[in-house]
């Protein structure tokens, strides 16, 4: 039997104790072996006598603080020690009738959970009048298990309890942060009615839906419930009354007790409010007429709408109509719940620290030079174009995000918010590219027909010789306008094209050019130009710059026209070369006849934060598939990646555009490309590619390190360069993610452990395996230090153990495992993860026998199969699931899946043919790692993937896991084949079409 501990909070203004509370601490009583009761409010003698016959202890204090203060008061009451001694500490409020319902019926069915703590019900995520509100347990009833009343967090959280003075800071600070504070130190949660997924209107079911809570078994009913109006107290009143055994002459005493309006607000009532507080009514007259004249009707009638909405529906849900979204929109407040989800998935798995190796630059090397904008300092010309103290720092930190998964604001880490005028930022600037490859910096340069400005980061670099870097410049020679966007709206600066700017130009960044670190092209030195078509006459500029040189310097210029807004004929204007301006430039055909417009853009429309914004989302997967198929028609000289792109920082909101769905991996993909395209088959040496930026920070393009990928982009970087380097220990420094495979290791194994409990049956199968294999374990963070060193390293050596958050079940840390490990070298892969599905009574069965086929005894005919290089997918024979027969609610995210790799038609056919298409069910599998092809080179991404809400059916990780099959079979000519606990392997029939026993 468990021992239980009972925390109860009781007030009453009126210093009274309700019969209601008494009932209730009565029928509850035998479920704890102490029960702790805190009155805020003064009891009487009488009423003092009645509590000490149902409770174990009394604790009488002020109302300070309110009910987490009492609760905080508790717990230290009894004491850390004490706490130890009870499996469960419950914290419970008077707010509420009953038990309706049996409670002991709720604590049966939590206390089988693997839970650290949980409530009656949730609040879904939303925003509110405190701001954006995570998801998180209504506080009047919680239950918190040993393992979260032993847990620092959870002591940490209380004794942090501060006595506030405002009911509404307690709820901000306390009730809807408790919940998330804790989940984020580790801890497992859950609701017995659980709101994640329902589309009701209000999110507060306590107050709006009561009846289908004690439909569903809920034991209490909030007092509010019967306040929202007339005909909802009335029907709740009628259907305790009729279908439970509560006394409902309990709640009718209550409200006659303390004039509540139960049931109705009528005339009579209201006259009655008047003529008990007639001053108070006057004032609130008097201060609606002073609103209506000071500030005007308009404002009157919003202030007034919004406060008898709030009175209505109890201040903490407002309802969402056309005329009143300003105060709550139950849509934008989900999309914010899932945007934390996404961003935080995010950072979990690129979110890198800095490597300890650094890059040794070979000869030969590729030169990957990165464009660097100077916009970091204030100056004269920014402060009267957009106030005092202006820098690019300015439009970054005012950034919010618009729609979910954009990450906005994106800040740095390691350098900070830093000030270019000091040359040490400079200085580290540079180390960090070093250590990671990175060539050197091209300059923005902003000249204006003679006017200078923010020349002064490259004044600095120039001035200090021993700084061992490369450079160079690109003459940014765009109109300077007030909105910093390319337009010729609101213009500071204007490109006059005088008679002697071509002249006048080249002798200012003559002295660049003549350094000796200068980036140079066949011995010249390069100069590259924005915007040539805004020149005169481009022709004309490049002819006299080229003469001034060969005059001055006896030296060659080698000219650069970028093609970010018009297509050229180098021999028509003069120059020797083009270079490439991606992603904006990718997303136009007339620049670049092989970009197809199809597909290009997302519709976030139903995933907006920003109800108001306005804007456009670019799919980058889409952008960088297309660079990748067609670098041979790039007809540009030099190739330019961006590792992402979003101006959502300068347009705040307006007009912004974002390459969406952006990832490292991708972008090492596309680098990888470009330096195979330019090393391997156009043969160069020392080939130049630029990166767009090395920190442009209003644009999300950088390679510096950020608070939300840190150092990920620049390893990303060097491992990519480190395989086209002349020095070998770069490959060994910068290996491919870090990766380093056994010497003889072929097979790969990715096991998802999200239930520690597993492990054991898992690592004893895993012994039946008599090659040498590589283990790679996805796991909760928190269980990383720990778990890893105990057991994980006293059975295997060669293990990675990766932290991954609980997002996308299994199948997304699979997903990117998989893309990670692709060209280890590993032949073949074994998929396997802690199913427990405990929406199942067989679920552990399921697991054990999927197992116990995968990992059999006898091996040999796994062996032999594994070496057939046209094997595609080996699962366990019991298993094999008709894709006709439980394509459930996964069609429309399977097609999406199949439309990466099959045409239209191909789709349809495999739709109309499913019974041709099965796959293993519970998604535990052998494979060639090149059969996962289709599926990596989809590069699906965290956002891809639903919030976890316990969904059986349904989701993308249910789509991929059909992908999985036949489907994959079909499109790389590989084999399907099962196999059973005895190590027997077959083939699976052509057709399946085949109820699946643990999908019934």
């Amino acid at each position: 039997m468990k021992k239980r501990l009972l925390i109860y909070v009781h007030y009453n203004k009126d210093g009274e104790f309700a019969p209601h509370v008494a009932y209730q601490l009565g029928k509850i009583r035998e479920l704890y072996d102490k029960i702790l009761f805190i009155s805020n409010s003064v009891l009487s003698d009488d009423d003092r006598a009645t509590v000490e016959k149902l409770a174990s202890e009394i604790i009488q204090r002020e109302n300070v603080g309110f009910d987490f203060a009492a609760w905080r008061d508790g717990l230290t009451s009894v004491g850390w020690d004490e706490l130890a001694k009870y499996d469960s500490v419950t914290l419970m409020n008077d707010t509420c009738f009953g038990p309706i319902h049996s409670l002991d019926a709720v604590y049966k069915k939590m206390d089988s959970q693997e839970i650290d703590f949980w409530g009656l019900i949730n609040h879904a995520a939303s925003n509110s009048e405190f701001g954006y509100i995570p998801e998180h347990l209504q506080s009047f009833f919680i239950c918190f298990n040993r393992s979260a009343t032993m847990a620092v967090a959870f002591r940490k959280f209380w004794e942090g309890v501060e006595d506030e003075q405002d009911v509404n800071q307690v709820i901000a600070k306390y009730e809807t942060r408790m919940t998330d504070l804790l989940k984020k130190s580790g801890l497992k949660y859950e609701a017995f009615f659980n709101t994640n997924g329902s589309k009701r209107k209000f999110q507060n079911y306590t107050i709006y839906y009561p009846k289908l809570l004690l439909k569903s078994g809920f034991p209490l009913v909030k007092v509010k419930a019967f306040l929202v109006g007339k005909k909802s107290g009335k029907s709740l009143r009628g259907y305790v009354t009729k279908k439970t055994d509560y006394p409902v002459k309990y709640i009718e005493e209550y409200f006659d007790r303390y004039k509540l309006p139960f049931l109705e607000l009528n005339n009579d009532n209201f006259v009655k409010v008047i003529l008990r507080k007639p001053y108070r009514f006057a004032r609130k007259v008097w201060h609606g007429l002073e609103i209506i004249v000071r500030r005007g009707p308009r404002e009157f009638t919003k202030i007034f709408l919004k406060k008898v909405l709030a009175r209505l529906y109890g201040g903490d849900a407002i309802p969402v109509s056309s005329g009143f979204s300003e105060y709550y929109n139950a849509n934008l407040a989900n999309n914010y719940a899932e945007h934390q989800v996404i961003v935080n998935s995010d950072k979990v798995y690129w979110h890198s620290d800095e490597l300890k190796t650094h890059y040794v630059r070979g000869d030969g090397d590729p030169r990957v030079m990165a464009i660097y904008l100077p916009q970091f300092h204030p100056f004269k010309e920014n402060d009267q174009a957009w106030g005092r103290g202006f820098t690019e720092w300015t439009n970054v930190t005012a950034s919010t995000p618009r729609f979910v998964g954009q990450e906005q604001p994106v800040f740095p880490s390691d350098l900070g918010f830093y000030d270019l005028r000091n040359p040490q930022i400079i200085h580290e600037q540079i180390g960090l590219a070093k250590k990671y490859g990175v060539y050197g910096f091209q300059f923005y340069y902003y000249w204006f027909s003679g006017k200078k400005v923010m020349e002064m980061p490259i004044d600095i670099f120039l001035e200090h010789k021993d700084w061992d870097f490369h450079f160079s410049i690109c003459w940014a020679n765009e109109n300077w306008t007030r909105k910093w966007d390319g337009s010729d709206d609101e213009v500071i600066f204007e490109q006059k094209n005088r008679e002697s700017d071509p002249l006048q130009f080249i002798k200012d960044v003559a002295k660049y050019l003549n350094d000796s670190r200068y980036v140079t092209e066949n011995g010249k030195p390069i100069l590259t130009v924005y915007r040539v078509d805004l020149l005169d006459d481009a022709k004309k500029y490049a002819r006299i710059w080229r003469e001034y040189f060969k005059k001055e310097y006896d030296k060659e210029l080698w000219l650069i026209a970028c093609t970010n807004f018009a297509n050229f004929d180098v021999s028509d204007i003069g120059f020797d070369a083009t270079m490439d301006f991606t992603p904006t430039n990718s997303t136009v055909p007339a620049i670049k006849n092989y970009v197809s417009e199809k597909g290009k853009f997302i519709d976030v429309s139903n995933k907006l934060i920003d109800a108001n914004w306005s804007g456009y989302c670019v799919d980058y997967r889409h952008i960088a598939k297309t660079e990748m198929e067609n670098i041979a028609k790039n007809s540009n000289t030099y190739k330019t990646i961006s590792p992402s792109w979003c101006n959502e920082a300068r347009r705040k909101g307006k007009g912004g555009v974002t390459f969406f769905k952006s990832s490292p991996e991708l972008y090492a993909k596309w680098l990888d490309t470009i330096l195979d395209y330019e090393t391997n088959i156009k043969k160069k040496s020392m080939p130049i590619v630029f990166i767009n930026a090395w920190n442009e920070w209003a644009e999300s393009a950088m390679l510096e390190p950020s608070q939300q990928l840190g150092h990920n982009t620049l390893i990303r970087t060097a491992e990519v360069i480190a395989k086209y380097s002349q020095n070998p220990r770069n490959k060994i420094n910068f290996p491919e993610y870090g990766i380093i495979r056994s010497g003889n290791a072929k097979i790969a194994v990715i096991v998802h452990l999200y239930y520690l409990d597993s492990w054991k049956l898992l690592s004893e199968k895993l012994r039946n395996l008599d090659r040498s294999f590589d283990l790679f374990i996805s796991t909760r963070p928190e269980y990383v230090d720990t778990f890893y060193p105990e057991r994980i390293s006293q059975y295997h050596k060669n293990t990675t153990v990766i932290p991954v958050p609980n997002h996308g079940r299994d199948v997304l840390p699979f997903v990117m495992i998989a893309q990670r490990i692709r060209n280890a070298g590993y032949e073949n892969c074994l998929k396997l993860h802690s199913k427990k599905s405990k929406h199942r009574d067989d679920g552990q069965e399921w697991a054990k026998d999927i197992y116990a086929s995968l990992l059999p005894e006898d091996t040999k005919e796994l062996v032999v199969a594994l070496d057939d290089s046209e094997m595609g997918i080996i699962g366990p024979k019991r298993h094999i699931v008709s894709l006709s027969k439980h394509m459930g609610g996964d069609e429309r995210a399977l097609r999406s899946l199949m439309a990466n790799i099959f045409s239209a038609k191909e789709v349809d056919n495999i739709i109309k043919h499913s019974e041709m298409y099965p796959y293993f069910g519970g998604t535990m599998f052998w494979c060639r790692m090149n059969y996962l092809d289709p599926l990596s080179d989809m590069f699906l991404i965290p956002s891809d993937f639903e919030i976890e809400m316990g969904q059986i059916d349904g989701t993308l990780a249910h789509a991929v896991e059909r992908l999985l099959g036949k489907i994959v079979c079909e499109k790389n000519g590989k084999k399907m084949k099962s196999i059973d606990t005895l190590g027997r392997v077959e083939d699976v029939a052509d057709k399946y079409d085949q109820e699946y026993k643990f999908a019934s």
